[in-house]
């Protein structure tokens, strides 16, 4: 930077990533030479990047008009905008084919391989624009930015979600910063779709049960479980109620896992919604991801029948005792959905999904050794070539048309 018309060269320590972009680089190196430049002197800012040339000069109100939305570095540039208002004296930019040099480069560059010894001044924010400008506004930018606003006033989740993510986390030894892995792994595809939507709820509190109905007139007596009396959530009736599906499902998932050699973490509510996070070890002690596909899926399959049945229970038979699901009924049920889920699994098999399809041998060491192992189960690319004569009516010969053998 030059001050005065004297160049004169700095460096400073940025606690940035490796891997950051030169771009990033330079505005801090921006917001360094505001920092510590005197307000009332005049400072020409030569920059090598064309991004931080074109964005002092031209898209600084296009930024603030939108929030800051979708701008990489905002941060460090909001605090860039705010020095150079704050200052009295002329302040310029212009683009440098390449980087400078100078007497004291080499200074520069040593004092920045060395931490600071100061802390990083703080931008004068009050000359700052807050919100968004509405002719700029769309209305997912709006919705966003409702989401952004939640993030910064708490930790970006409702409470009761925090404390779900903080009890999975603990249950699955996992540190806070394989949280964005959770959600990550809610989308996992080994996991039917409307598991997944249950498991996503569940994290977020969104089945309308205890508390919900506290506040509803006339429905409070929905707050409570009809069976034990005691407040009614999730993990309640996942685990705690002792309702005849939570007796009876999960010991059959647990012959499943036991019947495989499969062995997970210990069945806790944390553990159930952070299936898809889990990993399992095989008979021999080895950590495989069919061991940790079929955990995923036998716990998930299990809880999400045990909430079915709830409602069933509870809407379908108006809670009342001498309509509970029979214990017969209850394993009927269960087998029926997980055989289900294994044929599917095959199905998906199939060449038609193309590069999407599951690998056969997957598929094979995820249900082998399970009651709901396909013991004659044969692929749909038969090794082989047919050989016929042509067909009159159209020309083609016999083995260009599927055929098949109902005998």
């Amino acid at each position: 930077m030059w001050v005065n018309g004297a160049p004169d060269y700095t460096g400073a320590f940025c606690p940035l990533a490796h891997d950051t972009p030169e771009a990033g680089l330079e505005w801090e190196a921006v917001h360094e030479a505001l920092a510590q430049t005197p307000p009332f002197a005049p400072l020409h800012i030569v920059s090598t990047s064309r991004e931080v040339v074109l964005g002092l000069s031209k898209r600084i109100d296009t930024w603030e008009d939108s929030a800051w939305l979708d701008v990489r570095y905002s941060g460090t540039i909001r605090g860039v905008v705010a020095w150079i208002r704050g200052r009295s004296a002329v302040t310029t930019v212009r683009q440098a084919s390449v980087a400078g040099s100078g007497p004291r480069t080499e200074e520069a560059m040593s004092a920045a391989d060395a931490p600071p010894e100061a802390e990083r001044a703080v931008a004068p924010l009050k000359f700052l624009r807050d919100g968004a400008k509405l002719a700029s506004l769309t209305q997912s930018g709006a919705y966003r930015l409702m989401l952004r606003k939640e993030w910064e006033a708490g930790s970006g989740m409702r409470p009761t979600t925090a404390r779900v993510v903080a009890q999975v986390l603990k249950d699955l030894a996992l540190g806070p910063a394989e949280e964005g892995k959770l959600w990550t792994d809610l989308r996992d595809r080994d996991l039917a779709r409307k598991t997944r939507e249950f498991l996503w709820k569940a994290f977020h509190g969104a089945q309308k049960l205890g508390r919900y109905w506290s506040n509803i007139p006339e429905m409070g007596g929905r707050a409570v479980c009809p069976r034990c009396g005691e407040e009614e959530s999730m993990q309640h009736i996942l685990l705690e109620c002792g309702s005849p599906p939570v007796r009876t499902i999960w010991p059959l998932a647990a012959e499943v896992l036991d019947k495989k050699g499969v062995c997970g973490p210990a069945l806790t509510y944390g553990a159930i919604l952070g299936c898809a996070s889990a990993r399992a070890k095989d008979r021999k002690g080895v950590a495989t991801r069919p061991a940790s596909r079929l955990m995923k899926i036998v716990r998930a399959e299990a809880a999400h029948l045990i909430w079915r049945l709830r409602c069933e229970w509870v809407i379908g038979r108006d809670a009342d005792d001498t309509r509970d699901h029979t214990v017969e009924e209850i394993r009927s049920r269960w087998h029926a959905v997980m055989t289900r889920r294994a044929d599917l699994d095959r199905s998906l098999t199939s060449r038609r999904f193309g590069a999407r399809a599951l690998k056969w041998e997957l598929v094979d060491q995820t249900w082998r050794d399970t009651p709901f192992q396909h013991k004659q189960y044969v692929q749909d690319s038969i090794p082989g070539v047919l050989v016929g004569r042509p067909n009159a009516g159209t020309g083609l010969p016999t083995s260009s048309r599927r055929l098949r053998d109902d005998g």
